[in-house]
């Protein structure tokens, strides 16, 4: 099938290693359980946030690999199931799947622990993107680990192209143990040397891959990890930011790095902070009813931002907009919602108060998702 686009038509292209994660969830009917992970969690969110839209929905595109073993079927069926556009998936031949296992005994914290390492699932497309971007595009990478593994460059140099032609580029940092500990040599017996080489690149690699972003979400303790060029001694689970600290934090990021236009510091259950160039504000954590656990949160909450700046939400709409969908996605063990625009609206509109409260008005978030305009 060969891709045609409009000329007015808004693409959203997701880059990132399709993984499934494996649930351990003690005493709940969810034991086993297995779903896709990464970007597919984003994606979802483009999509049924499309559908909003009463013409021509925007198109969402995922940029990524799937293997041959078990779980990548797990991910090829997600794939198909909800209908996803694979003209950029690539499957490969003999190739095993990244899986993770995630602890949900503490819901607000859930463990994630990389269980299998694939040996060659890369952010490699089948078809090239470049000719497709204009400045109805935006580019987004799910991991922070895509920039610097062996496929890095390739990635920084298509936002490159892609801010070129006035595209937007997002990436959602998403830093995992198992990276720090690739980092700082961990994985295996390395020579000083070589550590120190590995580090450089790594160091360089994230500074490239900054300079190109337009929006950029964060943790708050992957904002101290980036700002300390990963040399934290402490375990991620284990780094924790004052709330009152984030301005600070987002303010130097946004001084240093000049092409980034929107980043938001997310601290899970406390809200976090968001800024652009011409607005911040702290902001709280959405709680919908029926909660389970914050697994997938950040998920939503990347969605609903790259999705908000593609279609020209306001500032202050797309910082009232991330919480709500991202709370969204705490209904449910998997961290992979059944999302319906009807479910969407209706929390949006449930959050009035909230909204005004950042300076947003819920209607007119609805009305302006309904008539995206070129």
């Amino acid at each position: 099938m060969f891709v045609k686009f409009s000329m007015l038509e808004k693409k959203l292209f997701g880059y990132g290693n399709a993984t499934v994660d494996d649930f351990v969830a003690p005493n709940t009917p969810y034991d086993g359980m297995k779903k896709p992970g990464g970007i597919m969690n984003v994606a979802r969110g483009w999509q049924v946030l499309s559908k909003f839209q009463r013409k021509n929905p925007v198109k969402v595109y995922m940029v990524g690999n799937y293997g041959d073993d078990e779980d990548s079927k797990v991910i090829q069926e997600t794939i198909e199931k909800d209908e996803f556009n694979t003209e950029f998936f690539l499957r490969l031949r003999d190739a095993e799947s990244r899986v993770y296992k995630i602890n949900l005994s503490n819901p607000e914290e859930p463990d994630i622990q990389r269980y299998k390492e694939g040996k060659a699932l890369r952010a490699t497309p089948k078809k090239n993107i470049i000719p497709f971007l204009d400045n109805q595009t935006l580019v987004f990478a799910q991991s922070f680990g895509t920039f610097l593994e062996s496929q890095g460059e390739l990635m920084i140099s298509i936002y490159n192209i892609a801010r070129r032609k006035g595209a937007e580029t997002a990436s959602d940092a998403n830093i995992r143990q198992s990276l720090i500990d690739y980092i700082q040599g961990r994985d295996k017996t390395v020579s000083s040397a070589e550590l120190e080489d590995r580090q450089k690149i790594m160091i360089a690699r994230k500074e490239m891959a900054l300079r190109e972003l337009s929006m950029l979400k964060v943790d708050d303790a992957e904002a101290k990890i980036l700002d300390d060029d990963f040399k934290t001694d402490k375990p991620i689970k284990e780094i924790s930011v004052q709330k009152s600290e984030l301005p600070k934090i987002g303010n130097s990021i946004l001084s240093t790095y000049d092409s980034i236009r929107m980043l938001a510091i997310t601290k899970g259950k406390e809200g976090g902070y968001f800024l652009t160039r011409d607005f911040e504000t702290f902001y709280d954590a959405v709680k919908l009813d029926g909660y389970v656990n914050s697994l997938g949160c950040g998920d939503g909450y990347s969605a609903a931002m790259t999705f908000g700046r593609l279609i020209k939400l306001s500032d202050t709409e797309i910082a009232a907009l991330s919480p709500i969908i991202a709370a969204l996605y705490t209904k449910v063990p998997s961290g992979y919602p059944d999302l319906t625009p009807e479910s969407i609206r209706d929390a949006i509109l449930k959050n009035d108060n909230y909204c005004k409260n950042i300076g947003a008005n819920s209607n007119e978030i609805i009305t302006k998702m309904e008539n995206i305009t070129s």
